[in-house]
């Protein structure tokens, strides 16, 4: 219900569209997965130069009656892009050492974006657990960023993890890496205590040899 305008038109019209063919399955198909990952990485991006207006004006210009060549055309462009934004972001996959069974693992998280998103970061493996979650909620700039998760292993040795990036609203993995963490079965205190009693063996054993020289 909207008021009559200035000019005097009706405030209600008809539109008299034209007939038009359906659209492949394969054309539909392609546009859902497109908005779905454009709407997906805009849900992430909330400040700087978003890259958003952008892709959804050609992906809409693409649901225009065109011909076959040049929709497909438009699909490979508004794919690269999503593509191209997406590999902005990665998660460093370098080796991590857990020197105790529960202990505090930094995960680092670059951005080249000229822009901030928002996204959870999760971490998953079969031989860690996460007393705390293994999801945290995270703001990304143009930088580099580190995030601590406590985690404890359940067995030593090498230990895959699984690090993923996701956009707010779940539905796109922005990037995701596997990262080794190498649990050793000795703490930190368990090196430091042997470390100290070899110190107070050999201290002990060059005392020795010092008395018995002096009694010879």
């Amino acid at each position: 219900a909207v008021p009559v305008g200035a000019n005097g038109s009706p405030p209600v019209r008809a539109f008299a569209l034209g007939p038009s063919r359906p659209w492949a399955p394969a054309t539909a198909s392609m546009i859902r997965f497109l908005r779905i990952t454009t709407d997906a990485l805009s849900s992430a991006v909330i400040a700087g130069d978003s890259p958003i207006p952008s892709i959804e004006g050609e992906l809409l210009s693409s649901e225009r009656v065109l011909p076959p060549s040049i929709r497909t055309a438009i699909f490979t462009r508004v794919h690269n892009r999503l593509k191209d934004e997406l590999g902005f972001f990665h998660i460093d996959n370098g080796s991590i050492t857990l020197t105790e069974s529960t202990a505090s693992l930094p995960v680092t998280v670059l951005s080249n974006a000229p822009y901030t998103i928002a996204a959870t970061l999760r971490l998953t493996s079969r031989h860690l657990v996460f007393p705390n979650g293994g999801s945290i909620k995270i703001r990304l700039p143009q930088s580099v960023r580190s995030w601590r998760v406590t985690a404890r292993a359940l067995t030593s040795g090498d230990l895959p993890l699984t690090a993923t990036l996701i956009s707010p609203d779940g539905r796109l993995v922005i990037t995701r890496s596997q990262i080794v963490v190498r649990a050793t079965p000795t703490s930190i205190v368990g090196i430091a205590l042997t470390i100290g009693a070899i110190l107070v063996l050999a201290l002990w054993w060059v005392r020795t040899s010092r008395r018995r020289r002096h009694a010879h």
